[in-house]
């Protein structure tokens, strides 16, 4: 059982929309770690269509994986790719993300949260 004690806020996060703050908490876990969670919700989806050489109309804060495969993106801090292997469907993917490449990703109907 978790105890008031075991959870940390922090508004010093903003929402990528509003610029107000969003709260993020965090729980501690048995073996130390902290699990995550943002009160930030996307509020728009769009239909991926993975591409080499054009980003996302917009920085995806996640990535609804509608098929199982792998999904290669570029990451909107450094532009690095990133290969998501064996990605189950139904996984939500989470972070910033600015394209989704055609070489490398074999899952399918791909949804962009924003």
């Amino acid at each position: 059982m978790a105890l008031a004690a075991d959870y940390v806020t922090d508004t010093a996060v903003n929402d990528p929309d509003t610029k107000a703050a969003a709260k993020i908490s965090t729980r501690k876990l048995s073996d130390g770690s902290r699990a995550y969670q943002s009160s930030y919700s996307p509020k728009n989806a769009a239909a991926i269509t993975p591409s080499d050489s054009t980003d996302l109309g917009n920085v995806a804060s996640a990535i609804y994986v509608g098929a199982a495969g792998d999904v290669t993106v570029n990451m909107a801090g450094t532009g690095s790719a990133m290969l998501f292997k064996a990605v189950p469907v139904g996984t939500v993917l989470q972070g910033q993300f600015a394209r989704v490449k055609v070489t490398g990703t074999t899952a399918t109907n791909l949804v962009a949260l924003y």
